[in-house]
C-alpha cells in the first residue's frame, strides 16, 4: 500500500554549541601548521639574537618581517591576527639584545676606568721622577757655578799632575825624588817634569816667575810660607795645595790656610 508520507528532507545539522572550536581547528589545520613553523622560526631567531654578540644578531624589524611573511604565506587573515603577537616577540628579542649591549658597555666602561687609574699612577710616578731629576740638576748647576781656576797653560797642568802623583811619599830633608822629597825638591821636580827649570832652594824659587796676588791664584802656582819664605808648596785649586810638610810627614794635599801664606809666584 503506497504511503502518502512525503519524504522528509534531511536537514543539515548545525554544529552544536561547543563544537565550533573543533571545526575551526579542523578548517585551519594547515594554517596552524604554518603558524607552528612560524613560531619555531621566531624562537630560532630569538635565540640567535640573544646568543650572538652585539651587532651580529637580527634586529627587531627583521624578526617581525620574517614571521609576518611566513603567516602571509599561509593565510592573510591569520597574518593580521597574529601581527600583535609577532610584535611582542620581536620586542622581547630587541630587549634581550639591548641587555647584551648594556652589559658590553658596562664592561667597556670598567676597562676604561682601570686604564685611566693606571695612567694616573704612571703620571704621578713620572712627576716624582721629574722633581728628583730637577733637584739633582739644580745641585749640579750650583756646583758648576763655583769657578775652578784653570791651570795657566799645559806646563802648569803637567806640573800639578806630577805633584799629585807623589802624594803619600815621605818627607826627607834635602831629597828631590823620586822616592822622597822635601818641599822645594817636590816643587822643582814637578815643574821640571813640565819642562821648566826651577832653583833648588825654596827662597830662590821666589824669583822664578811673576808674583801673583792672593785673589788671582791658579793651579800650578808656587805658594811660599812663613816670613822668611822658607817653605813652598804647589797650589792645586779650590783653596788646596800639595806639599811636603816636614820631617816625619808625607807628601799630601791640604788647605792652604793651614800655614801662613807670604806670597805666590807663577813659573813659566
Amino acid at each position: 500500500m503506497p504511503s502518502h508520507r512525503k519524504a522528509r528532507t534531511r536537514r543539515r545539522e548545525r554544529p552544536r554549541h561547543g563544537d565550533g572550536g573543533a571545526a575551526l581547528l579542523t578548517a585551519h589545520a594547515p594554517v596552524l601548521g604554518v603558524t607552528t613553523a612560524a613560531l619555531a622560526s621566531l624562537s630560532l631567531l630569538a635565540q640567535s639574537a640573544g646568543l650572538g654578540s652585539a651587532g651580529q644578531g637580527p634586529s627587531a624589524d627583521e624578526v617581525r618581517r620574517k614571521v609576518v611573511d611566513l603567516y602571509r604565506q599561509a593565510d592573510p587573515a591569520t597574518a593580521t591576527a597574529v601581527t600583535g603577537s609577532v610584535a611582542t616577540a620581536a620586542a622581547t628579542v630587541a630587549t634581550s639584545v639591548g641587555a647584551d649591549d648594556a652589559t658590553a658597555a658596562a664592561h667597556r666602561r670598567a676597562e676604561a676606568n682601570r686604564a685611566a687609574a693606571a695612567l694616573s699612577a704612571t703620571r704621578q710616578s713620572l712627576r716624582a721622577a721629574k722633581r728628583e731629576a730637577q733637584h739633582k740638576l739644580t745641585a749640579a748647576r750650583a756646583l758648576l757655578a763655583v769657578p775652578l781656576p784653570a791651570p795657566h797653560g799645559l806646563k802648569a797642568t803637567g806640573a800639578l799632575a806630577f805633584a799629585r802623583a807623589q802624594v803619600g811619599k815621605p818627607y826627607v830633608r834635602g831629597a828631590a825624588g823620586p822616592a822622597s822629597y822635601d818641599c822645594a825638591g817636590l816643587t822643582r821636580a814637578a815643574w821640571m817634569a813640565a819642562g821648566v827649570e826651577l832653583p833648588r832652594a825654596a827662597r830662590d824659587q821666589t824669583t822664578a816667575g811673576a808674583e801673583v796676588a792672593p785673589g788671582e791664584l791658579r793651579p800650578g802656582d808656587l805658594l811660599f810660607f812663613y816670613d822668611d819664605r822658607s817653605h813652598v808648596g804647589l797650589y792645586s785649586g779650590r783653596g788646596m795645595m800639595i806639599h811636603a810638610p816636614h820631617s816625619g810627614a808625607y807628601v799630601r794635599e791640604e788647605p792652604v790656610g793651614c800655614l801662613p801664606v807670604r806670597g805666590a809666584v807663577r813659573p813659566g
